[in-house]
């Protein structure tokens, strides 16, 4: 059996080593672009097969959406589409521009996903694949949307992997790595403040993720069963995913790795311990 791969946004940086690398692993790849450029012709010469798709726009959905016959039967999903609009405190940001950032990088993209999911190959338990972003434990200034989009596609991986036993909803953080998303916050220059010398300064100090890194996470998770990475939320920079203890410790613990209220069961006198059960 040839296993079957689906990029949304395909010629984005990661997704774009990704597919390439499942090419060279004789996958049958398929992937949506908004716009030609050296990396879709790349991938076409390599045997992918690409469609035109703007999220943004509801003609392009429309069209993508009433010809899916050739997406069946799909192995991994992958939807990587990042935007991050506007940099700005919340309230500074126009609330049109705020939505449109917000709903580029959730419900457009559920939309997507949406359409897609019954169309898995539901025997082979397939690995569905979100990208996480900032904001996850901590809160940063300047990026409100494009945070809480994030943390909306990290619980829906939860609840899709509560809902369909078949599936393996996934989603990652990458880390800070060498993309066109952070080439849209270097754009805005300057003025839009403490984001644009952030960025400047990782870049600078060459302490980024390397895709040679993302591929061996991409592969490890592939070969993880539904018990280890269903739902879960993984750092490729912080996590000891190359570790097999890593793997027992979540398989005895359904929380982990998951958006959960923290010392939620703190007590007087209990100070020291806490725990991640829902209450």
């Amino acid at each position: 059996m040839k296993y079957k791969a689906v990029f949304i946004a395909i010629s984005s940086d990661i997704a774009y080593h990704i597919a390439s690398h499942l090419l060279s692993q004789s996958w049958e790849v398929h992937g949506t672009f908004r716009n030609k450029s050296d990396s879709t012709l790349s991938l076409e010469s390599q045997g992918a097969i690409l469609y035109e798709l703007d999220i943004s726009s509801n003609s392009s959905v429309i069209s993508f959406l009433g010809n899916l016959s050739q997406l069946e039967n799909w192995d991994l999903l992958m939807i990587s589409p990042s935007v991050f609009g506007n940099i700005g405190l919340f309230a500074d940001i126009p609330w049109q521009e705020w939505l449109r950032t917000f709903s580029l990088n959730s419900t457009q993209q559920f939309e997507i996903l949406h359409a897609l999911l019954p169309l898995r190959r539901k025997q082979s338990q397939p690995l569905c694949w979100l990208w996480s972003g900032p904001g996850t434990n901590n809160a940063p200034a300047d990026t409100s949307a494009l945070i809480l989009a994030k943390i909306c596609q990290i619980k829906l991986a939860e609840i899709l992997n509560e809902e369909y036993s078949d599936l393996r909803p996934i989603i990652v953080g990458p880390g800070w790595v060498m993309t066109k998303t952070h080439k849209q916050v270097i754009d805005q220059g300057p003025s839009i403040g403490y984001k644009y010398f952030q960025t400047i300064e990782k870049i600078q100090s060459g302490n980024m993720t390397d895709y040679t890194t993302i591929i061996d996470f991409f592969d490890w998770a592939l070969r993880q069963p539904k018990q280890v990475i269903g739902g879960r939320n993984f750092s490729i920079r912080s996590d000891i995913w190359d570790n097999p203890l890593l793997s027992e410790a979540l398989i005895s613990d359904p929380n982990a790795f998951k958006l959960r209220r923290y010392k939620n069961d703190w007590r007087p006198g209990n100070q020291d311990q806490t725990s991640f059960t829902p209450h």
